[in-house]
Parts: C-alpha cells; sequence; structure tokens
C-alpha cells in the first residue's frame, strides 16, 4: 500500500520530517513517498531542486508536475492514501477542505497530527530567517539543511564496476561538457605504494580504513580544484564515503546518478578475479538522486533525466 506526503515543502523542515517518519512507522519505509507539489504563492525555486533537497533522506521522493491533480497523480501511479498533517485550529479548517475535494476525486486522506514542540516552525519562517541571515539548522533535518544552504557544483556518475559508466557519459556528456575519470585522477595523485596497498586489500576483502580514508581526503582535495559543473566518474564513491567524512561531503553539493546499468560497448582487460574482488567491496551511495538503468528506460527517459540533473547545475539557491 502506497501513500504519498504531498506540500510545496520550500524547505522541508524538521517538522514535516517528524510526520513523514511517523507514517513510515504505520506504512513501511517502501511505501511512503514525500510529493514536492507546485504552489505558485510559495515556490520560488523549481521543484527539482527541493526533490534535490529531499533526496538524502528518501529515495521515495517524486514531483507532481504542474497542472496535475494531486489525485489523478495518485490514482495514475498506484497510490492508495495521501498522509496530510495538521498544526492547529488554522490548519484544520483548511485541511478538512482539502480532504473532501480529494475524496471527491476518488482519493482518501490519513491525518497525523503535528507535534505541538514544531507547531511554529513552517516552510515561511525558515525563508524568512534565510532572508536575515539567521542560522536555521535546527529547524531542518541536517541532510537537507546541508543541500538547502548549497548549490549543486557537479554530477557525480557512479555506479559498479561493469555498469556501463564510462559509456553513459560517452554518449550523453563527452565533448559537450568537462568530464572526468577519477581513476585517472588517482593514478595521477595517489602515490604507487598506496594505489598498490588498495589494490592488495581489494583483493583480499580486508579493508584498511585509514589507508581508505587517507586516500579519500587526497580524491577529496582533487575534486574541489576541479571545474565548476564537471560530470565526473567516480566508482568506488559509495566505498569511499563509508571511510572519509570529506568524500560523504560531496553528497551535499553534487548531483549524484547512480548507474545500475548502461549499454557498454567497452573492451576490458580486467582480470576477471579481480573485477569479482572489486564488486564484493563496492557500495552504493548513501544519497542516490538519479538512477540508470538501459533495462527499464529508454534513451529518450534517460536525456530526460539528464537535463534534469543538468538543470540543478544551474538552479537558484
Amino acid at each position: 500500500m502506497k501513500v504519498l506526503f504531498a506540500g510545496s515543502f520550500n524547505p522541508f523542515t524538521i517538522g514535516h520530517y517528524s510526520i513523514f517518519t511517523r507514517a513510515c512507522k504505520l506504512f513501511g519505509d517502501k511505501n511512503v513517498f514525500i510529493g514536492v507539489a507546485p504552489n505558485v504563492e510559495k515556490n520560488s525555486c523549481s521543484l527539482e531542486r527541493l526533490r534535490w533537497t529531499i533526496n538524502p533522506l528518501s529515495e521515495n521522493v517524486v514531483v507532481i508536475p504542474e497542472k496535475v491533480l494531486t489525485a489523478d497523480f495518485c490514482a495514475e501511479n498506484g497510490i492508495s492514501y495521501l498522509v496530510r498533517s495538521m498544526r492547529n485550529a488554522t490548519d484544520f479548517d483548511y485541511e478538512m477542505k482539502l480532504a473532501a475535494w480529494n475524496r471527491e476525486f476518488g482519493i482518501e486522506t490519513v491525518f497525523i497530527p503535528g507535534e505541538k514542540s514544531y507547531e511554529n516552525i513552517s516552510s515561511l519562517s525558515v525563508r524568512t530567517l534565510t532572508q536575515f541571515g539567521k542560522s536555521i539548522a535546527k529547524y531542518l533535518p541536517e541532510l537537507v539543511c546541508n543541500r538547502w544552504i548549497s548549490k549543486p557544483k557537479r554530477i557525480i556518475a557512479t555506479g559498479f564496476i561493469g555498469a556501463g559508466k564510462s559509456s553513459y557519459i560517452n554518449a550523453f556528456f563527452r565533448g559537450k561538457h568537462n568530464c572526468i575519470d577519477m581513476d585517472e585522477v588517482a593514478k595521477k595523485c595517489l602515490s604507487v605504494d598506496m594505489r598498490n596497498s588498495i589494490k592488495s586489500q581489494i583483493t583480499s576483502s580486508k579493508l584498511d580504513s585509514a589507508c581508505f580514508n587517507a586516500a579519500g581526503q587526497i580524491l577529496y582535495d582533487e575534486i574541489l580544484k576541479m571545474p565548476k559543473n564537471s560530470i565526473i566518474e567516480a566508482s568506488a564513491l559509495g566505498t569511499y564515503a563509508r571511510y572519509n567524512a570529506a568524500i560523504r561531503k560531496l553528497y551535499d553539493d553534487s548531483v549524484i546518478i547512480h548507474v545500475d546499468k548502461f549499454h557498454s560497448d567497452k573492451d576490458r582487460e580486467i582480470d576477471e578475479g579481480f573485477m569479482k574482488s572489486v564488486l564484493a567491496i563496492q557500495e552504493r551511495p548513501s544519497v542516490v538522486d538519479f538512477t540508470i538503468d538501459t533495462r527499464s528506460q529508454s534513451i529518450m527517459e534517460i536525456e530526460g533525466i539528464n537535463a534534469k540533473a543538468l538543470s540543478l547545475l544551474q538552479s537558484e539557491t
């Protein structure tokens, strides 16, 4: 049973997060979707950027297209209920009328009362504090706040070895954008001894956290030097992020594209045994903004994803 917690979420506050987590307890994490809905009066930035700010909290963050009724969106996507919240008596009157209209169009509403301690926290109040240069950290979930106050600086295409990352980048970005392969960067900035040590650890599946932390810091410093809006291929982003806090910070100001599968015509010369060892230790990034998979997506759909990712690099703060 899928449910939708919809709102303008400009930004997504700790009050919103409380409702979301409680909904997850009721319906299950995988069944609760956060829907960023258009609101002319509230939204001053793109819906995709708002989705990007919330995405570290859940992969179930969707954009409800403009001029599409929320109830119709639910019907088209197999969503059974709307989740809404009320903070006070003023909200009650508005929400009851909205629930009646949604019922008119075939979707019921489940109400989760807001917590008293969050009653005065609203997206509007957070935006107002931002305008006056006040700290907003305590009013937003940390992962949301990190993205809310920043702007994407780069696109990182990651994925497991053999997923087709290079072919994906070559097909859509090479020649049009500044494309960088972190494997080539690593060969230049990591010492031979460090690279040999990492290779030995991968083969034995016994990773030295200190070594990966040190290598991760070097690679992070190199990424910060890269031109703005670069497209970076970083195979082991999730693995390095496990050991290095600096690499994890890339999730805050990067658009993360995870390549599950893209047709590759690359002639690999990697030892099959070593390839299996790499797959055994590679980790998926904890934050994924877009997923590429030619088994379920057409080229047109992938081009649409690319357009959304690129638009975030030019989006307003």
